[in-house]
């Protein structure tokens, strides 16, 4: 894969405050921060290997990019049910639900042909999906940085805590109820750091989280071998290597 990511990732300054664990009002922006950068690790794996990719390894390839389309709609959904209309009690969130209607159409577009890829309705073009990976990407990695400012300890310091508590339950369950658990679930764990972050989703259950970095992965090795990482969050040899 390519030494130079087509699209930055967000920065997660270090260390994290001593209470970060415990206080939702500076830990949900930095966790918000977490998973936008992997689907921007995602999105950059997607562009730099989309010319790269071998003949044996499209249905694999095809099947990585399904999971990114799929968890993208899954968060978006979860934010403009749960966070956003909270969120808009204190500050508006309009331009970002306006950035997720923005990029609707190309992600759809790039869903749709990978799924013809992996059904055989389509061949493999790799010139193809690199375009189209950059008609959305461009798109979702300029709302996914501007998002973080929303959810600044500043900004979440005006709601009272017990809602605010409340609302971030709600979509730690939307979370843990979305679909895929054998796709999702590990696109995550192969995309984020956990030796250098491991404080992120602090909140999830000991077992779950074994599953999702131990178990997980080992369904679909043909799509996490396009991934920057392993599910215990060791770096793995690109692609193209």
């Amino acid at each position: 894969m390519s030494s130079t990511p087509r699209y930055r990732l967000i920065d997660i300054p270090r260390p994290f405050p001593a209470d970060y664990a415990t206080n939702h009002v500076v830990n949900f922006g930095i966790e918000m921060s977490c998973i936008h950068n992997v689907f921007i690790r995602a999105l950059n794996s997607l562009w730099a290997n989309a010319m790269l990719v071998k003949p044996a390894d499209q249905l694999g390839f095809a099947g990585y990019a399904s999971t990114l389309c799929e968890i993208l709609h899954c968060h978006h959904h979860g934010e403009e049910e749960i966070v956003f209309p909270f969120l808009e009690k204190q500050v508006s969130m309009q331009e970002n639900v306006a950035q997720h209607a923005a990029m609707v159409a190309g992600l759809d577009a790039f869903a749709e042909y990978m799924k013809n890829v992996a059904n055989g309705s389509e061949e493999y073009d790799g010139s193809k999906a690199k375009g189209l990976i950059e008609v959305f990407g461009d798109v979702l990695t300029d709302h996914l940085h501007a998002e973080i400012p929303t959810l600044s300890p500043e900004i979440l310091a005006k709601f009272d805590y017990k809602e605010l508590s409340d609302m971030i339950a709600q979509h730690n369950k939307h979370i843990q109820d979305m679909p895929g658990k054998l796709t999702i679930f590990p696109l995550v764990a192969t995309h984020h750091p956990w030796n250098e972050i491991p404080e992120f989703a602090g909140d999830m259950p000991g077992p779950v989280k074994f599953f999702v970095k131990y178990i997980a992965p080992l369904r679909y090795p043909s799509y996490w071998k396009f991934a920057p990482y392993n599910g215990r969050g060791y770096p793995q040899p690109a692609y193209s290597s």
